[in-house]
């Protein structure tokens, strides 16, 4: 029976997803709000961390990281200056392990650009200009997002899903409402941790009601900008592999290497990596922490051929690094990121900081057995940046 009501429900999703995809237009960038880190561990690696386990504000990046809590609460928040202050993002996360084999995580984020310009007014009706008419707004996207992780029969496998739901606020021209699945699997095996997330894998779909009197202008006798009262964006599924492996440099002294493969179906060009409308992009950090107190990471993503005069291609990437503190189950982290390294110098700036707390329920053995789960108040959670 249960596996029937399964398989109802994939049917369900899929039927679901395939009528979206059939009434709306895939954009390529489509809430691409939800891809900005808001972990600056996740940041300064080059965003590798998904096969790490949990750690505040993972779930978004690999829910399946819940199953593997080592705290029974954690609390995080982060504030992001992207691009040298043209854009804020601001984010908040809890979760609770609800047993000793799964999680929970409540996360919202918002990201904004304030201050920019209406031109709108700028030329009346008659067509006399009046800089005096130019205004400010500004756009701002929400997200809400509701991730649970579970270990699986199969030792050290998990799976998890994440619903988000999306809220952008254009001004006053227009406002979108979405809602969409990601779903993730993390596996690990001595020192190797692996995983893989599929973001929107329902194809997410996002409402947008458009105000047709803010944005529709008459000058003279024509209308400029003629606006539809609605429309539609999907975003369609993308796929990321994770893996990541610690070595031990002595007993105080411990490095790392993560690696990713961001996978596409859109017919991205410039990705290093394209079959047809298949487009693989790696990217790959490495991090070296001193008695699980002091930790340094670097990074590298985003990788880019830009085709440049008589068809040579130029690489380019996105550097990253970052250092972080943990002490008594606190972490701050700081990271920085360089878009795209030879186009342009705006630096992205990302502090994270977080908490974790509490013995996480445990299984007590007795000769017959696991009785019941009981607080074990000897277990900390873990300070390492990756495990």
């Amino acid at each position: 029976m249960h596996r029937k009501t399964s398989c109802k429900w994939v049917l369900t999703m899929a039927l679901i997803s395939l009528a979206i995809t059939a009434s709306g237009q895939l954009v390529r960038h489509a809430n691409a709000f939800l891809q900005i880190g808001v972990e600056s561990q996740h940041e300064a690696l080059g965003r590798t961390l998904g096969a790490a386990r949990y750690i505040p504000a993972l779930g978004r990046i690999n829910p399946a990281s819940l199953g593997w809590m080592e705290s029974r609460y954690a609390i995080g928040g982060g504030y992001s200056s992207q691009f040298g202050g043209l854009g804020q993002m601001i984010s908040a996360s809890f979760a609770m392990a609800i047993d000793e084999r799964s999680g929970f995580e409540l996360s919202a984020l918002r990201y904004g650009v304030d201050g920019l310009q209406n031109t709108l007014d700028w030329i009346d009706r008659w067509g006399t200009q009046d800089y005096r008419r130019i205004t400010h707004f500004n756009v701002s996207d929400y997200a809400l997002l509701a991730s649970y992780g579970q270990q699986l029969p199969v030792e050290g496998l998990s799976a998890g899903g994440t619903l988000q739901l999306i809220y952008r606020h254009a001004g006053g021209f227009a406002t979108g409402y979405g809602l969409g699945l990601n779903a993730g699997v993390r596996y690990e095996i001595g020192p190797w941790q692996m995983g893989a997330t599929v973001h929107d894998a329902t194809t997410t779909w996002t409402f947008w009601s458009l105000h047709r009197s803010q944005l529709s202008r008459r000058v003279k006798d024509s209308v400029i900008n003629p606006t539809p009262g609605s429309d539609e964006e999907l975003t369609i599924p993308s796929l990321a592999l994770y893996g990541s492996r610690a070595i031990p440099l002595g007993s105080k002294i411990e490095m790392g290497v993560a690696v990713a493969l961001r996978t596409t179906f859109d017919g991205r060009s410039y990705a290093p990596l394209n079959l047809g409308q298949v487009a693989i992009n790696p990217a790959l950090g490495v991090w070296c922490s001193f008695a699980s107190i002091v930790h340094v990471r670097m990074g590298a993503r985003q990788f880019q051929l830009i085709e440049e005069w008589k068809g040579r291609k130029t690489l380019i990437l996105t550097p990253s690094g970052g250092l972080g503190v943990s002490f008594y189950g606190f972490t701050v982290d700081y990271s920085f990121v360089a878009p795209l390294t030879g186009i342009t110098t705006r630096f992205t700036h990302l502090v994270s900081a977080s908490y974790r707390f509490g013995a996480k329920p445990q299984p007590r053995h007795t000769s017959e057995g696991v009785d019941h789960i009981e607080m074990d108040p000897t277990v900390l959670p873990s300070l390492s940046p990756v495990r």
